[in-house]
């Protein structure tokens, strides 16, 4: 039997870290579960159950402007094989991460050297803000592994190969499907002008976060997460160039080097394994749907949720995948307002409501913000005034109040709507 290169161990310790770090940080529900993450299991869940077709995609920070739908598409399978369960976004997102490393593995072997390899995926395994990208789902992280392979089919002059990941980036996130597309023009220009030109990864990465900074310089719309791209591209450029620059002072800068990198990596590790108030972590918001059950005594009732997001995304979800599963019944209703249009952001909400108790007497309240949007903060006064506070509970930062009907409560159409005919 003919023993496994140096390499191949190389490859396979490199995949059980990969996967025993971010599997076990994610144990016990410790992920965030946040409004967009709702969103998208919203939408993949009825893919899933009503074969609904999507044609667009989450929406932009620009209102009205939407990315691809191929994000959701994306995240369907990890829902099925998962049977719902949160898990799967990030899940899905370990496994194309994972790809990408053995993928720049071989792919750095074959174009620069063997230590290459070795030490670049060394640095990508202990890089944080790569790490990070495999914590929870969010459309834009799948641009890491996009941008990469853009960069290593351009340092090849596979320019026609290269627009695959530009087209698919479309899906994930426009602002950063822009920049990227802005970066291909310059490339696709000076080789056409220069065909003889070489630009390396190195050169390439540079180049990339040079037009990024330029680009969301004069962007009034910029976010954090446009440049989730650049810091493991340029990690993996500086690792690349120490190696090449064959210094004398080449050893004591790389052994710097990975001293930040571990250090901040076990340092950022273990505080995130850390028990953590956030609300958006998933083991407080089911923390929160046992607390209400619990406290309902399995009477029906009715939880509405008041955060600084405005759509109650997570919890449209949970309750119909968690809750319904476990006690075999679901609020009469739930939403981010008493009698919330859900028709305008729950596709195919009716599917969503059944099987339900009657709910005459009980309403939750679940507060995780001072405030309920931008135009809809104040029905909380009118809830508190109309009703009867029986008790409170605190669940990390979540606030929980438990509320009974009075004899001299409107009626919910006459609260609400006014109509109290």
């Amino acid at each position: 039997m003919k023993k496994p290169t140096l390499f191949q161990i190389f490859l396979i310790i490199s995949v059980a870290f990969f996967l025993a770090t971010r599997l076990y940080i994610l144990r016990d529900n410790n992920f965030h579960f946040t409004t967009d993450q709702g969103r998208d299991a919203v939408y993949v869940r009825d893919i899933i159950k009503n074969h609904t077709l999507f044609w667009k995609g989450p929406e932009t920070s620009i209102r009205g402007i939407f990315t691809g739908p191929l994000w959701y598409y994306f995240l369907v399978p990890g829902y099925i094989l998962t049977q719902g369960h949160p898990i799967a976004a990030p899940l899905t997102l370990i496994f194309l991460n994972l790809i990408l490393l053995i993928y720049l593995a071989f792919w750095l072997k074959n174009n620069f050297s063997a230590q290459t390899s070795y030490l670049t995926i060394l640095a990508l395994l202990t890089f944080w803000p790569f790490f990070e990208t495999s914590l929870y789902g969010f459309n834009p992280f799948p641009a890491v592994t996009l941008a990469f392979l853009q960069l290593t089919l351009l340092s090849q002059k596979k320019c026609r190969l290269s627009l695959l990941p530009l087209i698919l980036a479309y899906n994930t996130n426009l602002a950063i499907a822009l920049v990227l597309t802005l970066f291909q023009t310059i490339v696709f220009t000076s080789l056409k002008l220069r065909p003889k030109l070489k630009l390396g990864f190195p050169h390439l990465s540079l180049l990339l976060a040079i037009t990024s900074i330029i680009f969301f310089s004069i962007s009034p719309y910029y976010r954090p997460w446009y440049t989730v791209y650049l810091p493991p591209l340029l990690v993996a450029a500086l690792i690349i160039t120490i190696i090449q620059s064959q210094l004398k002072i080449t050893r004591p800068i790389l052994v710097l080097t990975f001293t930040l990198l571990v250090l901040n990596f076990a340092t950022r590790y273990s505080t995130y394994l850390k028990p953590s108030p956030d609300p958006s972590l998933l083991y407080n918001q089911l923390k929160t749907i046992d607390q209400i059950y619990a406290s309902s005594a399995n009477q029906g009732f009715a939880a509405y949720n008041y955060t600084n997001t405005f759509y109650d995304y997570p919890y449209q979800y949970l309750f119909y995948w968690y809750g319904r599963t476990k006690y075999d019944y679901l609020p009469c209703e739930y939403s981010n307002y008493p009698l919330s249009p859900k028709e305008l952001y729950v596709p195919h909400f009716q599917s969503y409501l059944e099987p339900r108790r009657a709910c005459d007497r009980l309403k939750f309240l679940i507060i995780q913000s001072k405030g309920n949007g931008e135009d809809n903060s104040d029905w909380i006064q009118t809830f508190h005034q109309n009703y009867h506070l029986t008790s409170q509970t605190q669940i990390g930062a979540i606030t929980i109040e438990n509320y009974e009907v009075t004899p001299t409560t409107p009626t919910d159409f006459c609260l609400w709507w006014h109509r109290c005919d």
